[in-house]
């Protein structure tokens, strides 16, 4: 037998072994991916209005709407909700601004993400004014 030839079976054995291997590690991936919970849709029918007052004001990378977003720890008679609003960008593009201590309703669905209560806005009445941050539908105006 030739040396080309040793070579090219030696190859050819190698990714016999290989090719398995991949196929082995690809649901393992697939299942790490699997493991990430899943993001709370928004539901119309179980829509609800609450009246509190905002607690604090935060900003980080929201993973429902999958950009920095503004997240408000709202309190409704001593019982505190996760509020995911809007993405940063799309509240400053629109000036809307909210604030400590702002006692305002809250128009979205209830829901519990990373095992905490949280609630999807889809608007905020404040005195006078009145956000919007989804359609009558609850898709999100900013997309």
């Amino acid at each position: 037998m030739t040396t080309v030839l040793k070579t090219f079976l030696v190859g050819i054995a190698i990714l016999a072994l290989a090719i398995p291997a991949a196929t082995q590690q690809a649901p393992v991936k697939q299942a790490q991916a699997g493991n990430k919970e899943p993001v709370p849709a928004y539901n119309i029918k179980e829509e609800v209005r609450l009246l509190g007052t905002v607690e604090s004001i935060k900003e980080y990378e929201c993973p429902i709407s999958g950009t920095m977003g503004t997240h408000l720890v709202f309190n409704v008679d001593g019982k505190k909700y996760e509020v995911h609003v809007a993405p940063l960008k799309w509240l400053e593009e629109y000036g809307i601004q909210l604030k400590q201590g702002d006692n305002i309703t809250l128009i979205g669905v209830k829901t519990t993400y990373r095992d905490l209560p949280a609630v999807l806005a889809r608007g905020i009445e404040r005195e006078n004014d009145v956000f919007y941050f989804r359609d009558k539908k609850g898709r999100p105006l900013w997309r």
